[in-house]
Formats: structure tokens, sequence, C-alpha cells
């Protein structure tokens, strides 16, 4: 981070100019360097975004940017639109500026020793501090700007993108900074100042690079939110529909004047599935939904890490198999919902039997091109947690597997067949224990959203895949999970993980153009 030097009376401060600065040359004894200067919006957009203590009253020189990418940015902001005295703040502007852009030598009778000083070390300027403190103009920023944010949702990780996706793009309609909401558990949850929030797993800024960001944590350390009875009272609370394009929502709430903007769900009406549904879909959010899949770079240094750490190195060269079970109908069976939809209690009593003996026979086709190898599987028929909460499974639909004995001694039974085949293991436990001694954050060592993130990001890099995306699988896994395409899509990128990719285990088949496979060794 950058760090600048407290200003006081003929001292000098030290910045780092590294990306700010374009060297000119050396004329007469003065460096003369190019300033690089960017909207006012867009610092706001890099500063709030870099998590910058924003906020009170204090000098330039009192604050610590975080933002690695934005350091010439903010510099540049700084010394002219963010800079203020209480009278002549148009001069200490021409004087920063002039300074920045000039470097004159500072010694008169040695111009020589200072200009090799300058130019050996042409990444850092030496800037005359005025006697005046410069301070930040933080009054602007946070009681003019208007913000949009939304609170829990029901579903989980992936479907929680599609309602993101279509948040960004009507803050961006309507010219408001986009609060990342809140994650724990999972599930985008409720304002709070504790919890990560979706900047910390994925790359909003890349997702919707013209709209400006602004963490939770940060924002309601300037904007309290209060709830009560279920309501937010401090903000205008909307529950927009799935049909209703971004646009012509934006011009249904241009009247509004609340400083804050929460959309809200209705489990009848405005799930996050409803917002990938035919009627509702664009192009423009069908493309941020897809970007929306890039991790943020801490999370994603986070999961590589793990794939060269001792004890988990086998990952590298294994075969995962990725088997979203939790269909349609065993959903609606768990659930009691749709009666004509539901599992049939008689001629599926042995419904994950059955399908954990095609999936194995698939996995035996593949070995015989790929050799054998560790086969790693991510089910949801890992199920609820172990060992006092530290290893856990699938988790969305836990507390009603108790209701049908019958179903969930059939998803044992499957558990136990796969755990009794040799070198099969479970995925969920190996990324439970990864959690578990390496923690992502505080307060997450078995949190579902950096489990489902972990197992997403193994399985699109893993050395083969065998997922279902096909109907010919279908009865047994859901064909159409936006989780598993997400996975797919990621590996059609890269020519290596394409050709190693088997979207059904009913009839395994590579990708059109990629040769068959005999016994390839990593």
């Amino acid at each position: 981070p950058l760090r600048l030097l407290p200003a006081m009376p003929d001292a000098y401060a030290t910045l780092n100019m590294s990306t700010g600065f374009l060297l000119q040359g050396v004329i007469s004894g003065v460096l003369v360097l190019t300033f690089v200067l960017v909207p006012t919006r867009q610092l706001v957009g890099l500063s709030l975004a870099g998590r910058v203590p924003i906020g009170g009253a204090g000098s330039l020189a009192d604050a610590v940017v975080a933002d690695r990418s934005g350091v010439s940015e903010l510099l540049a902001e700084a010394a002219t639109a963010w800079t203020r005295t209480t009278s002549e703040p148009s001069t200490i502007k021409r004087q920063v500026v002039t300074q920045a852009t000039t470097a004159r030598a500072r010694s008169t009778t040695q111009p020589s020793t200072t200009e090799r000083l300058v130019v050996t070390q042409a990444t850092t300027v030496r800037v005359r501090s005025t006697t005046e403190p410069i301070a930040l103009e933080t009054r602007d920023v946070w009681a003019e700007t208007k913000f949009l944010t939304l609170d829990r949702r029901s579903e989980m990780t992936n479907m929680n993108r599609f309602c993101l996706a279509h948040a960004v793009i009507l803050a961006e309609r309507m010219n408001r900074t986009f609060v990342a909401p809140s994650a724990r558990g999972g599930f985008l949850s409720d304002p709070s100042a504790t919890s990560l929030d979706a900047l910390d797993f994925w790359d909003l800024r890349r997702a919707a690079p013209s709209v400006v960001f602004v963490s939770m944590k940060t924002f309601l350390q300037h904007v309290p939110l209060k709830n009560e009875q279920g309501h937010w009272l401090n903000a205008h609370e909307e529950w927009p529909m799935p049909a209703e394009r971004e646009d012509a929502l934006a011009q249904r709430l241009k009247s509004v004047s609340a400083k804050v903007i929460i959309l809200r769900e209705d489990a009848s009406r405005n799930m996050c599935w409803m917002f990938k549904e035919q009627n509702s879909m664009h192009d423009e959010r069908r493309k941020v939904y897809a970007n929306l899949r890039v991790l943020s770079k801490p999370f994603k240094n986070y999961a590589s890490h793990m794939l060269f750490l001792p004890g988990f190195e086998f990952l590298q060269s294994a075969l995962v198999v990725q088997w979203r079970s939790m269909t349609n109908q065993l959903m609606y069976t768990l659930q009691g919902w749709n009666p004509k939809e539901q599992l049939n209690a008689d001629t599926d009593s042995r419904h994950h039997q059955d399908c954990v003996k095609s999936i194995v026979e698939g996995v035996e086709k593949i070995k015989a091109e790929v050799g054998n190898r560790s086969v790693v599987l991510f089910s949801d028929i890992h199920t609820g947690c172990e060992q006092g909460g530290k290893v856990c499974g699938y988790r969305e639909f836990e507390d009603l597997w108790q209701k049908h004995l019958a179903l969930d001694a059939d998803r044992k039974a499957a558990q136990a067949y796969l755990e009794g085949h040799q070198h099969w293991s479970s995925g969920d436990a190996i990324v439970s224990r990864y959690m578990q001694e390496h923690p992502f954050h505080e307060g997450y060592e078995s949190d579902g959203g950096v489990e489902g993130l972990l197992i997403e990001y193994l399985s699109g890099h893993a050395f083969a895949l065998l997922t279902c995306t096909k109907g010919d699988c279908g009865h047994c896994a859901r064909g159409d999970s936006g989780f598993s395409r997400s996975i797919v899509a990621v590996r059609m990128q890269s020519e290596t993980t394409k050709c190693m990719t088997w979207d059904s285990w009913t009839s395994p088949r590579l990708p059109a153009g990629c040769p068959p496979r005999h016994h390839q060794e990593r």
C-alpha cells in the first residue's frame, strides 16, 4: 500500500509514482514527468472499492491507500480534484501539479548530484508540501452519493449470481453506487458489518466495469441501516419482478429520492432462479452473470493454494466426478411440492443406489482412456455436518431428510457403496478439511458458500472431469444445473481441460474436435 507522509512545513512527502508518471526526459537539470488525470467519479469508485478508510477530518497525508491497482488514479485525483485549503484551494492545486510535473532539483550548489538522485530513483518523486494541510473532501462522497443493494436471498451461491447480475445492471442504469451484499453460509445475507461480502468472493468490477462498488462494511460505517419488524426504515424497499427489464425498472424508480434502495425478495414472486427464465433473461444480464463466475483475486489465490499443499497434491492428477444429485424430482419430494413431479416411492426406492452404480460404470469407461487414477467425488449425497460441525457436505435441504426416512436410508446406502470403492474419495470432506486447516476468513471455517466456490474452482481446473449436463443422465442429476454448466464453461476455455471433460456418465464422450485418449498420464 501507498502511504502519504504527514504534511509539515518544509517537509517532503514521498509519493510512489511508479504507475502515475511517465518519464519524459531530463532537460537542464529538470526531470520532466507527465501526470495522469482521471475523472472524480472513477476515483470514488476506486477508493471505495479498494477499502480506503474515507471519512472524518484529517489531512491527505493521513490516508493509507490499500487499492494497489488504483494508486496512480488516486494520486492524480488527490492532487487535483480532492485538495482544498481554507483560503486558496486553487493555489495549492497548482503548486502540487507543478511540482509533480517538473520535480525540480532541490539543490542549486550540486545540481548534478541531485539530478542523479532523481534519475536513479525515477519511481520516487519528492513533492514539497505546503504549510496548509491538504484534506480529503469526504462530505460530498457520502452526503451526495446514492446507493443500491440487496438483502437476504433464500437460494445458494450460483443462483445468487442471477440476482446480482440484475441488481448491478440496475445500479448502472440509475447511476447509483452498488453496495456489495453481505454473504454468509452460501447465501446473500442481510447487511452486516461483520460478514464478508460479494466483493470478497467475486470480481464484480470485471463483470461491470462502469459501475462504482463499495463494500458493505465500509458503507455501514457511514450509512447505518436499521431493520424493524422485517422492514428497512431508512431506505426505499423494492421487490423487483423478473420479467421487468432493468431499463423499465430504473425509469419507474427515477423519482425515488431515498439515499438507499434495497432490493428485496418475495419467495413466491421473485426468487433468484426466476431471473434466469426465458421471459426475464436477456443478453446483457446473461453476459454479466457469466462474468460473475470470475473469482476475486484473494479467493482465487486461496483456492489455487490448496492444490500445492501437502496432503492435497493428488487433486492435481485426479479424475473429479461432479454429481449435482439434487434433481427437481428429489427436491419436490423432500419439500412436498408438486406431487405429480415427485419421485415414486415404489419405483425409486433405490434411486441413489441405482444412480451411483451408473456413475461408477461411466468412471470405469473413462479410466480406460485416462488410466487408473484417484477419483474425487463432489456430490449432494454428502449432507449435513460431522465431527462437531467441522466436516460438512451439501446443506441446502439437510433438515428435510429426516422427514423421508426411506429416501435418507437410500442416500446413505449409496454413500457407503462409494466409500467401499478403492481410490474413491469424498471431495466434500477434502474441501472441509482444507477450510478447517486453512480458513479463508475467521468465522468462515465451515461456510457453505466458501465450500461451493472451492468445489467450483477445483472442478473447473481438475485434470479430468465427469459431470452431467446431458438429458440421458438427467434422471440422476440436474442436467440443467447452472453450477455444473458454469464448471463446464470454464473448462471449455482451455484445450487441455476441454479435452478432458465428459458431460455424461451414461454415454461418456469427449467434446467435438478432441482426439480419443488412451491411458494419458499427467
